[in-house]
């Protein structure tokens, strides 16, 4: 971080453009950058509630990934409604009644639906991307390969992995002016609650009890640890295709079921690069992606001084190129344990409720661990800004 400009306003502001900004190799041609904005506002609210969407070709060539996602023609298509509960989707010969809004992101909404085709009260989820040019409708259609690749490895065998990512279901995007598309990604429903929304609801309340601290730390440590071990299995197999670059809090699920441990999933693949192109030297050429407080020195490194200096550093131009989701995965886990236990401010006090010298030096590490990573998160915080 010491690397960066000396100006701070100059250092925010490119934090901000960076972590809003996806940077994707539109052909193997030449970088685009897509600065995807979100969905039109609601000009075209008194719009009939049925979506139609047919698939013929554009006139206009695009990327090799442009199978992924349906086309509309232009000219003589009524305009589409923004979605919203009760709303009716008809993608070629399949029908989604939306329900309800599940999240909204830098990049799109998702919202909850039910498969009018399929059986009863079987559930997805629905992404509407609103893409401003050329390059961002080719970064939706990259997406949507994406999530293709899960579902083709969906129909392989019992793979326990691939319920923890979305599977595209169906696909289309329909023009809503000059280079301006909105593009629908069908794909399977994820269950489950944010990962932040989660533990802002399960942060104590207030201090631990000294006698509790070991259950405390065991709890947390077992969350952190069944995170990784099924996330990280799920990326094992994943980043064969795809760099994800923004597997942070607010893109993982957890789902509590009544019997087992808790269950994980990774959504968003909005900021996601295509994994052999990344790795073959394509990051030169985009910008960083992603939550900063998540970045590894090596994002750092290419944000303050460029790719031609993480170049001559081997050791963090490989962490850059094959651990960015791995990075993120690990400082997650270590969030978790940290906004689980709460460190008691006063540590002689709980010394006079029945702590026993094990107890006091466990406190104490735990207290320091707790205190390291409220400075880092303050600080990164402060450059997020």
């Amino acid at each position: 971080a010491r690397t960066m400009s000396p100006h701070p306003q100059e250092r925010h502001a490119a934090a901000v453009h960076a972590a809003h900004v996806a940077a994707l190799t539109s052909s193997g041609r030449h970088p685009a950058v897509a600065a995807r904005a979100m969905s039109p506002s609601a000009a075209r609210a008194a719009s009939p509630s049925v979506m139609r969407a047919t698939s013929p070709p554009r006139a206009r060539p695009t990327s090799p990934h442009a199978q992924a996602v349906g086309h509309h023609p232009a000219a003589g298509y009524p305009p589409l409604p923004d979605l919203q509960a009760g709303i009716i989707v008809h993608i070629d010969a399949q029908s989604y009644r939306v329900t309800s809004k599940l999240g909204q992101g830098t990049f799109g909404s998702v919202w909850a639906a039910e498969d009018c085709s399929g059986p009863s009260g079987n559930c997805v989820a629905v992404k509407e991307v609103s893409c401003k040019s050329w390059p961002a409708l080719e970064a939706a259609e990259l997406e949507g390969r994406f999530l293709r690749i899960v579902a083709r490895d969906c129909h392989q065998g019992d793979q326990a992995w691939t319920k923890r990512l979305p599977a595209l279901i169906n696909s289309a995007s329909h023009p809503l002016g000059h280079e301006t598309w909105r593009v629908l990604l069908v794909m399977t429903r994820i269950p489950g609650a944010s990962l932040d929304k989660y533990l802002e609801v399960k942060k104590p309340k207030e201090i631990v009890e000294a006698n509790k601290l070991r259950e405390t730390l065991v709890t947390s440590c077992d969350l952190a640890a069944d995170m990784v071990s099924q996330l990280g299995t799920a990326f094992e197999h994943v980043s064969k295709h795809v760099v994800h670059r923004d597997a942070n809090l607010s893109n993982i699920l957890i789902d509590e079921p009544k019997e087992g441990p808790p269950q994980f999933g990774i959504v968003d693949f909005g900021l996601a690069v295509d994994a052999a192109a990344w790795r073959q030297g394509g990051w030169q050429q985009q910008t960083i992606g992603g939550d900063c407080r998540y970045w590894p020195c090596s994002a750092w490194l290419i944000f303050g001084l460029g790719a031609e200096e993480l170049i001559k550093l081997p050791k963090l131009r490989a962490e850059y190129e094959q651990g960015l989701d791995q990075h993120t995965l690990g400082l997650t886990a270590l969030q978790i344990i940290a906004d689980l236990c709460s460190a008691p401010e006063d540590k002689h006090s709980q010394q006079h409720h029945g702590a026993n010298t094990g107890d006091c030096l466990l406190l104490q590490k735990l207290s320091a661990f707790c205190d390291a990573w409220k400075q880092y998160w303050s600080h990164s915080t402060t450059l997020w800004q």
